[in-house]
């Protein structure tokens, strides 16, 4: 997800790859803190989040515990 909408931002699109991520009414995210991410991805992430809060549910996963 976050390859997708940094790739989109670079290209003009993220406000249409945003959209894309706001029709699903439920939306699950597999393996939150897998990977590190930069400040900019993280940014990314965040709008995903913020923008879906409002409109439906949303699903973490990680093998990662809060402390980590």
């Amino acid at each position: 997800m976050v390859r997708h909408l940094k790739a989109a931002e670079d290209q003009g699109r993220l406000i249409s790859k945003l959209t894309s991520h706001l029709r699903p009414s439920v939306l699950v995210v597999d393996e939150v803190g897998y990977q590190p991410l930069e400040r900019a991805e993280a940014n990314l992430v965040f709008q995903v989040i913020s923008k879906h809060y409002e409109k439906g549910s949303i699903i973490l996963t990680s093998n990662k515990t809060f402390g980590e």
